[in-house]
């Protein structure tokens, strides 16, 4: 019977691919500048900026006010039922949580 493994270890996944100075990997639109040490940084157009902005704004407002009391609220119980218990609330760990929970 022979071994189904193959015979060199597999290799691992390949390397990340970089962007060189003169092919960047940006969005169409995007302003490519070379930067420091060869490296290519994209500046978002005015589209690109406006589009960043509308995101912005959209993060900003997707919490009602009740929802974001609601969070400090549960954030206070939570850190103060830390003190008490002697853990710290972050960074958690999964078991504080459960103790807690």
């Amino acid at each position: 019977m022979t071994d189904p493994r193959p015979s060199e270890p597999l290799a691992a996944d390949p390397p990340a691919r970089t962007p060189s100075a003169d092919r960047a990997a940006v969005p169409d639109g995007a302003v490519v500048a070379p930067a420091a040490g060869g490296v290519v940084a994209a500046t978002p157009t005015a589209a690109g900026q406006a589009a960043l902005a509308t995101a912005r704004a959209l993060a900003r407002n997707a919490a009602a006010p009740a929802t974001l009391r609601a969070y400090r609220a549960d954030w206070a119980h939570y850190a103060a039922w830390c003190a008490q218990a002697g853990f710290t609330p972050v960074p958690a760990e999964p078991v504080t949580v459960g103790a807690y929970l």
